[in-house]
């Protein structure tokens, strides 16, 4: 055990303001001082701690059961194989449908601008021309509508086809009904309502 550490304790001070400072001299013993100090410092009892130990929980030994793998028991008649049969396909293909737009023309109508000349210097003139820009009038060509062609192709007619007979004939179906207990079967009883009675 290790040794007590020290302590050292304050005084407690007094609630109240703190007291004038007041010095007094202690007064001169009789006899001589002691000339040896003692110091006697507190028991100690030597306890020694226990030493640790690390102890594993016990571990139960139970051997895993084997692996086993069971295959489906083998079926009596061989299953059918999976056929898929597609219609025929039409023997012309689908047009693709068109659509064409008109051709617009390849330049813009300009817009009609009007410059009146500047006034000269010398007296105007007697005649004034106008002189607009040439327009060549294009006529824009008329809208049609033109669907695709269609071709008309019959379906296919309808096909059911059942899938082959077995080769082996297919085993009865058995109804085996469970044995009847031992007991004997109860004995019915009819009870009747009670009938009023008459005053």
């Amino acid at each position: 055990m290790a040794a007590p550490e020290p302590k050292e304790t304050s005084p407690l001070l007094p609630p109240l303001a703190l007291p004038e400072l007041n010095t007094s001299m202690p007064l001169t013993p009789d006899t001589p001082a002691l000339k040896l100090r003692m110091v006697t410092a507190p028991l100690v009892v030597a306890v020694p701690s226990p030493l640790p130990m690390l102890t594993t929980p016990p571990v139960l030994i139970v051997l895993r059961p084997e692996n086993t793998c069971t295959d489906p028991p083998t079926p009596l008649v061989p299953l059918p194989t999976d056929t898929r049969t597609r219609p025929p396909l039409p023997a012309v293909a689908t047009p693709d449908p068109n659509l064409n737009e008109p051709l617009l023309p390849v330049k813009e109508v300009p817009e009609l601008k009007k410059r009146a000349p500047l006034e000269p210097a010398a007296p105007p003139f007697v005649e004034r021309i106008f002189t607009s820009p040439l327009v060549v009038a294009v006529p824009s060509p008329l809208t049609k509508l033109s669907s695709p062609p269609v071709c008309t192709v019959l379906r296919p007619a309808m096909t059911f086809t059942c899938p082959p007979a077995p080769l082996v004939p297919l085993p009865t179906k058995m109804a085996i009904e469970p044995p009847r207990p031992p007991v004997a079967a109860p004995v019915p009883t009819e009870t009747r309502p009670l009938l009023p009675l008459l005053d």
